[in-house]
């Protein structure tokens, strides 16, 4: 049952590259935070990549509770799936309501575990939880495609080689789970510059 669905993702994906829209239906691009804060943090994810889960798990508390509800930091979220199961998780989670958008990202990213073992069952329980459909999610063209086109856009743009690609303002960082300090030290200075403490 699990190669019957991603057979299928597979040939929508390969559908959605090759049609060409006139109007954008969906933005994919989330952000959390005060759109005029001194510092804009990119992060540009695949949902079942181990290494964005030790970044979610690592920083993303101290980064809401310090730097995004106060205000320091606007937190912008860009879906970068490196494969098909990261491809519907970004989909279920971008047909959420907004609101409801990053309570979901963290939701999934500390299951992610559950998710890489067991996909489909994973993903048919989410979408029961969060109220929607997975077969009518996975098969929306419009939102597939405007997935896509995202990535690729991101992929010139940020320069990524890998997840999670991070951006703080101008500066392309490398983060390190083991040592998340010098992630906020970046922060911190990015933040100074801008004259708020």
């Amino acid at each position: 049952m699990i190669k019957i669905f991603l057979y299928r993702l597979c040939a929508v994906l390969s559908l959605a590259l090759g049609v060409s829209y006139a109007d954008e239906k969906y933005t994919v691009v989330r952000s959390l935070g005060d759109e005029n804060a001194p510092v804009v943090l990119h992060e540009l994810s695949s949902m079942t990549c181990p290494f964005c889960q030790r970044f979610h798990a690592t920083a993303i508390d101290k980064l809401k509770s310090e730097y995004i509800d106060t205000g320091k930091v606007q937190w912008v979220m860009h879906q970068f799936p490196l494969d098909n199961v990261a491809t519907v998780t970004a989909m279920l989670g971008l047909s959420l309501p907004e609101k409801n958008y990053f309570t979901f990202l963290a939701y999934a990213f500390a299951n992610q575990q559950k998710l890489r073992q067991a996909p489909l069952e994973t993903l048919e329980q989410w979408a029961k939880m969060s109220g929607l459909d997975l077969n009518t999610v996975s098969s929306n063209q419009d939102l597939l495609t405007a997935i896509i086109r995202q990535k690729n856009a991101d992929q010139k743009q940020y320069k990524v080689e890998g997840t999670p690609t991070l951006w703080i303002n101008d500066i392309k960082f490398q983060y390190d789970s083991r040592k998340p300090e010098a992630f906020f030290k970046v922060l911190d200075k990015e933040i100074a510059k801008k004259g708020k403490s």
